[in-house]
């Protein structure tokens, strides 16, 4: 069932999942302080926030990975 998700909340779960990772790489992740509230599946909203830090941290080349998350309203899409 769709529901109303919190990003950053998600984005903060995440980061703690990954804590110990991030530690490791010296990854910087910087999140924009306005994060929307969507309407979702929160667990796939989980999951693919999940798949991108982690492919972000992992296929990061020999530099210290910086991860920006940001949002861009682009309107309503279907009805």
């Amino acid at each position: 069932p769709f529901e109303e998700v919190n990003i950053l909340e998600i984005i903060e779960e995440v980061q703690e999942d990954f804590k110990l990772y991030i530690k490791e790489t010296n990854a910087i992740i910087i999140v924009k302080d306005e994060m929307p509230l969507i309407l979702g599946i929160r667990f796939r909203i989980k999951q693919l926030m999940h798949n991108l830090i982690s492919n972000s941290l992992k296929f990061r080349g020999i530099k210290h990975p910086v991860i920006k998350i940001g949002c861009k309203e682009l309107g309503v899409i279907g009805n």
